[in-house]
């Protein structure tokens, strides 16, 4: 087990953080969490969001089919029902490549309405379909060198 997993033990009893990976998904994308991940996004991006559907919802099996994913994939991604995603990262220990990775996670999630005609403000034009997006990333690391820890502590990426 690692480190990462457990805050600690104490005789037979295991405390787990919520930064786990799977136990954040469970949480937050399994199907029927949708009330619980409003209420998390709301608090943290401060707005009102009327509804909030999952667009990738976790479940065990579907974990269990992956050998070894092919594709990487954003822990949370929500839709509300203005058209806006809303993409949620927990990241755990510190990766190179995480800021790009999670530039992806947005600009993907930006053009999965384009060309919508159900959210086009303009039926001739393909882009009026594009919404906001936000990109939430939760991390459990220092993401920046030591030299700049103060300049970030939480990162937002709103792509508008």
């Amino acid at each position: 087990m690692s480190w990462a997993l457990k805050l600690y033990t104490e005789g037979d009893d295991v405390v787990y953080l919520p930064t786990n990976d799977f136990i954040f998904k469970k949480t937050f994308s399994a199907g029927g969490q949708e009330d619980m991940t409003k209420a998390l996004i709301e608090a943290i991006l401060d707005q009102e969001f009327h509804e909030v559907q999952l667009a990738n919802t976790y479940s065990i099996e579907k974990y269990k089919a992956k050998e070894k994913p092919e594709t990487t994939e954003v822990d949370l991604l929500a839709r509300d029902a203005a058209g806006r995603y809303v993409t949620i990262e927990m990241q755990v220990h510190r990766k190179w490549y995480f800021l790009e990775r999670v530039q992806y996670y947005a600009r993907e999630a930006f053009r999965k309405n384009y060309g919508d005609e159900q959210t086009m403000l303009d039926r001739g034009n393909r882009y009026s379909s594009l919404r906001q997006i936000y990109s939430i990333n939760i991390l459990d690391c220092a993401l920046f060198p030591e030299e700049n820890a103060g300049a970030f502590e939480l990162l937002f990426t709103v792509i508008r």
